[in-house]
């Protein structure tokens, strides 16, 4: 209110370009300030879905036989050259294995959807026969640790050989299975010369 009583409005002013030409040029930059905002939402989005395959490339990398370790042991109960040691360190490597395997395949399984939306059905139905199916991590292990105890049972001889070859033969499916799905999840990146 004035001193005289009146009410006075207050008002928001919008400054309007004074030209055509520069309508179209605050236009054309609004325009552009928008895509380079989609183009970083976009990016973030990529960001994260290398993230989440690098994350899955890693657990199943966890998740391999690899060189050495109870193929080394298999080996040698397989060709009938097994010690004592050998099942005493696949008895160990089962237990000092057990907690690590388990987080990342339970960490594998969380990643199934993003897996299925990223590489396809066919990749999450892989990783999951990886993980549970016949061929599986969990089946192997299972199936290492039946070895151990024929062992302890007194079992010798070409029972246990062949059950050491069946489970090298699994292992070798697996790591098959397992490379290939590590290669569509987070293909090898090329080196340009």
């Amino acid at each position: 209110m004035s001193a005289k009583g009146e009410v006075s409005e207050t008002r928001n002013v919008v400054a309007i370009p004074a030209t055509l030409t520069d309508f179209a040029t605050a236009l054309r930059e609004l325009i552009s300030a928008f895509r380079d905002a989609v183009g970083l939402i976009d990016s973030g989005k990529n960001l994260l879905a290398v993230h989440r395959a690098e994350k899955t490339a890693d657990g199943l990398d966890y998740i391999s036989f690899k060189s050495g370790n109870f193929l080394t042991h298999l080996d040698n109960i397989a060709k009938g050259h097994c010690t004592e040691e050998d099942f005493d360190s696949l008895r160990r490597l089962l237990g000092a294995t057990a907690e690590g395997v388990q987080t990342k395949i339970l960490a594998l399984r969380k990643s199934g959807e993003s897996v299925r939306k990223t590489c396809g059905a066919s990749a999450s139905h892989k990783l999951d026969q990886l993980l549970d199916g016949p061929y599986g991590k969990f089946v192997i292990r299972y199936e290492i640790e039946g070895l151990v105890q024929m062992h302890e049972d007194g079992k010798h001889g070409e029972a246990v050989q062949l059950q050491a070859r069946n489970i090298i033969g699994k292992i070798d499916e697996f790591n098959r299975e397992l490379i290939a799905l590590h290669d569509t999840v987070f293909p090898p990146k090329r080196i340009e010369r």
